[in-house]
C-alpha cells in the first residue's frame, strides 16, 4: 500500500478559514437577527444603471467587472456593507470603494435604495493608518478581537502580528493637527 503524506493547505486557505470564522463570529455577537449575505456580488446587472449589453463578449466581459462583498448585511434599518481582514486593513479599503461604485448595478439594490448606507472595515488586527484613512473617507473602522484571535495569530512571527507604524502615525497625526 502506497503512503500518501498529508499536505498542509497553506496559508491563504488557513487566513480564508480565520477570516471567515472572524466575520461570522462578530456578525453574530453585533448583528443578531439581522438578514446577512455573504460573498454578495456587486456590479452585475448593467441594465440596473441604463447600460445596454449588446452580445455575449461584452457580457462575459462585464462579469469581470464582479466584485463580492464579505459581508452585506440587509436593511432596515440600513445597508451595511463590510470587508473584513486579517492583514493589511489598507488595502481593505480599495475594495471597499469598489463595492459602493457598483452597488447601484445590482439587482437587490433598487429595493434598498432609501436606506442609509454604511461601509465597514473589519479587522482583528488593529491598524492606525487604515484607522485615519477610514476616518477621512467616512467608512466605519471596527477593530475587534475575538477571544480566539491570539492563539490564531501565534502561528505567525511576531512581526506579521501586529500593523506597523502604529507609533509614526501617532506622531505625524499630531504635527498635523
Amino acid at each position: 500500500m502506497q503512503q500518501f503524506e498529508r499536505r498542509s493547505r497553506g496559508p491563504k486557505r488557513r487566513n480564508m478559514m480565520g477570516e471567515t470564522r472572524f466575520l461570522s463570529d462578530w456578525l453574530a455577537r453585533f448583528y443578531p437577527g439581522r438578514s446577512w449575505r455573504f460573498q454578495f456580488r456587486v456590479g452585475h446587472d448593467a441594465a440596473a444603471v441604463g447600460v445596454e449589453i449588446i452580445d455575449e463578449a461584452e457580457r462575459r466581459l462585464m462579469r469581470n467587472l464582479n466584485r463580492y462583498v464579505d459581508v452585506l448585511i440587509e436593511p432596515p434599518p440600513d445597508i451595511v456593507i463590510v470587508e473584513a481582514t486579517m492583514w493589511q486593513a489598507s488595502e481593505a479599503l480599495g475594495k471597499l470603494a469598489e463595492y459602493l461604485v457598483l452597488l447601484p448595478a445590482t439587482p437587490e439594490y433598487s429595493g434598498w435604495a432609501g436606506h442609509p448606507l454604511v461601509p465597514v472595515i473589519l479587522t482583528a488586527q488593529h491598524d492606525t493608518v487604515t484607522e485615519l484613512l477610514a476616518q477621512r473617507q467616512g467608512v466605519r473602522y471596527v477593530f475587534w478581537e475575538p477571544e480566539w484571535i491570539g492563539e490564531w495569530y501565534a502561528v505567525y512571527p511576531e512581526r506579521r502580528r501586529r500593523a506597523p507604524h502604529a507609533g509614526m502615525v501617532a506622531e505625524l497625526e499630531k504635527r498635523l493637527e
